[in-house]
């Protein structure tokens, strides 16, 4: 099954939070969606760049 997930993420005291807000269910066809790994989520964080955008 496919989820829709919220979350937060955040740099704090020198360590990385991950925090999910929500997962949501998702029924039916989901037609074409971006992955994003969660690793490059992280990598991101900690470099300072610009996390990946929520999918659509």
């Amino acid at each position: 099954m496919y989820y829709q997930v919220v979350y937060r993420t955040w740099k704090e005291r020198g360590k990385m939070r991950f925090h999910i807000e929500s997962a949501y269910p998702l029924e039916g066809k989901l037609g074409k969606v971006k992955k994003v790994n969660f690793w490059v989520i992280c990598y991101n964080l900690l470099k300072g760049k610009n996390l990946p955008k929520p999918a659509r």
